[in-house]
C-alpha cells in the first residue's frame, strides 16, 4: 500500500459543507445585486415596471438557454425545434368548423385530457386483471388461450369505455 487515506471526521465534513453553503449564499446575494443594478439601469432609461420585469425574466431565460447551448449544442437545437413545434400546435387557431361536431359523431370526445388518460389507464388495468385471471385459471398460453384472453380483454376495454361515456380520443 502506498499509504492510508487521511482520516476525515464527520465534524470536518459538516464544517466544510457549512462553509460552502455560506459562500453560496454570499454569491446569491451578489447575483441578486447584479440583477437589481440591471433593473435600476432599465428604470433610468425610462422602462416601466412591467417592462423591467419582462426584460429581467427574459434575460434569465436567455442565460439558461446559453448555458444549455454551451453544454450540448445539438441537444439544445433539437429541444428548441421541439419547443417551436409544440408552441405552434398549442397557439394555432383551429380551422373553421374544426370544433363543430355533429351530435351523432361518436368519435368526438370533448372530455378533459385527464379524464381521457384516466380511462386509458382503467382499460389497461382491466386488461391486466383479465390476463392475471386467465393465468390463475390455468391457461397454458396456447393460441386458443391467447385468443380467448384477447377477446376477454377487448370486452373489458369496451365495458370500461361504456362506463366512461365513450372511447378516449385525443385530437392533434
Amino acid at each position: 500500500m502506498v499509504g492510508s487515506p487521511p482520516t476525515v471526521t464527520r465534524r470536518q465534513v459538516a464544517d466544510a459543507i457549512d462553509d460552502l453553503d455560506d459562500q453560496l449564499a454570499d454569491l446569491q446575494e451578489v447575483k441578486k445585486a447584479v440583477y437589481q443594478n440591471y433593473r435600476a439601469a432599465l428604470a433610468s432609461r425610462g422602462y416601466g415596471k412591467d417592462a423591467i420585469k419582462a426584460e429581467a425574466a427574459t434575460l434569465k431565460l436567455a442565460i439558461r438557454q446559453r448555458r444549455n447551448i454551451e453544454k450540448d449544442p445539438e441537444a439544445a437545437k433539437a429541444r428548441r425545434g421541439l419547443f417551436d413545434e409544440i408552441l405552434t400546435d398549442i397557439t394555432a387557431e383551429p380551422a373553421r368548423g374544426a370544433r363543430a361536431r355533429s351530435k351523432d359523431d361518436a368519435s368526438a370526445d370533448d372530455r378533459p385530457l385527464h379524464a381521457v388518460i384516466a380511462d386509458e389507464v382503467a382499460e389497461e388495468v382491466a386488461a391486466a386483471e383479465t390476463a392475471a385471471k386467465l393465468a390463475e385459471d390455468g391457461t397454458d398460453g396456447s393460441g386458443e388461450d391467447r385468443r380467448k384472453s384477447s377477446i376477454k380483454a377487448a370486452a373489458d376495454r369496451a365495458e370500461a369505455r361504456s362506463r366512461s361515456g365513450g372511447p378516449p380520443r385525443v385530437a392533434h
